[in-house]
């Protein structure tokens, strides 16, 4: 997980600190913790939503649906971690600057990858959260005491592996190809194939 600039940390008038049982170095290290899960579900719901509206093929109406089910999730998220980050007296990253800052995901710029490639990035991607919201959720009971916010990103971490899942089964199953044709491909394979388009 990244380490989280002091500007990112909770910040406080003094006139109106909360009382939590927090001091206010816990409730910054939570803030911290929820910062970076924010830019995460930020950064992950564009390249979600980019699938979406990508996608080509005979997969088309299933994966354009589904994407459109996980993009309101990952929404969902963004809004609820924001949230938690203000009951904490922090402020949330609310900058395209500080989510680019603070992700730990990458973008693909100039790809336009098909479906199948496309849901390999998207695992991944989500595999990446987990692991991260993992190591958030430890932080958070273990070093800052807030039993709170290990809960709430526990949540949010069994969400991500579901939707990993879901986007996983699909890569296990008989890809199809853009002639319609069946054919086995394991995930790593198609994430290392030339099965991809690009533009200038």
């Amino acid at each position: 997980m990244k380490n989280s600039t002091p500007a990112l940390k909770a910040k406080s008038n003094g006139t109106n600190t909360p009382r939590l049982g927090l001091d206010s170095k816990q409730r910054e290290g939570a803030v911290c913790c929820l910062n970076v899960a924010l830019a995460n579900a930020y950064v992950l719901s564009v390249k979600t939503k980019k699938a979406h509206w990508d996608v080509v093929g005979p997969q088309f109406m299933m994966l354009h649906k589904l994407w459109d089910e996980q993009y309101a999730l990952l929404e969902g998220y963004i809004d609820n971690v924001a949230e938690r980050v203000r009951t904490l007296g922090g402020f949330p990253v609310a900058t395209l600057q500080g989510f680019l800052a603070q992700t730990e995901l990458k973008e693909h710029p100039l790809e336009l990858p098909m479906a199948t490639a496309a849901v390999v990035q998207l695992v991944d991607d989500h595999e990446a959260v987990v692991r991260s919201l993992r190591v958030a959720v430890r932080s958070c009971a273990d070093d800052f005491n807030d039993a709170g916010t290990a809960d709430f990103l526990t949540g949010m971490m069994e969400g991500h592996e579901k939707m990993a899942w879901i986007l996983r089964s699909f890569l296990e199953g008989t890809a199809i190809q853009p002639s319609g044709q069946g054919f086995q491909k394991k995930s790593q394979a198609a994430a290392s194939s030339g099965d991809g388009r690009r533009f200038a």
